[in-house]
């Protein structure tokens, strides 16, 4: 799901960010409201950001994507 197209109020609230020099890792929760159906869903996440000078040269996403999956109702 395209989460910013298909969610109405889609927000991302991380609650801790942890500095491991080069890897900065942010968990939180996604929550917001499926359009074509008015389900509410709120998921948990983690965000892995390798850094180098500064700049992010790697991202990966992990999330409970079985919210999602019961919200768009599969």
């Amino acid at each position: 799901m395209r989460l910013g197209n298909d969610c109405e109020g889609l927000e991302v609230k991380p609650e801790n960010i942890l500095d491991a020099g080069d890897v900065a890792v942010g968990y939180g929760y996604y929550s917001g409201t499926y359009k074509k159906n008015g389900a509410h869903v709120r998921a948990q996440f983690a965000h892995f950001f390798t850094l180098r000078g500064g700049k992010v040269v790697k991202f990966q996403q992990y999330t409970d994507t079985a919210q999602f999956l019961k919200a768009v109702g599969k």
